[in-house]
């Protein structure tokens, strides 16, 4: 699954939701087995690898396994 690499102009984006929404710095770092989903939106995902800066993410869509790797800011850990 190729993500949308179109620059989109600075005047068609609009805010959603602040930062401080989805990140606490209290809350331990991101590790393999953790679910997370985009910021933006989107499936659950799966943490399957991490790094200093980004983490890898694997999801399943319409019978087809995908992965991803995704700057850390862009992710929240999802809850029960």
């Amino acid at each position: 699954m190729r993500l949308n690499q179109k620059p989109i102009p600075s005047d068609q984006l609009r805010l959603v939701a602040h930062r401080e929404e989805f990140h606490d710095d209290r809350e331990p770092p991101l590790l393999i087995g953790n679910r997370v989903r985009l910021n933006s939106g989107g499936p659950e995902m799966l943490v399957v690898d991490t790094s200093e800066n980004e983490i890898v993410a694997a999801w399943n869509a319409l019978g087809k396994n995908h992965e991803h790797a995704f700057p850390r800011l862009c992710v929240h850990r999802v809850r029960n």
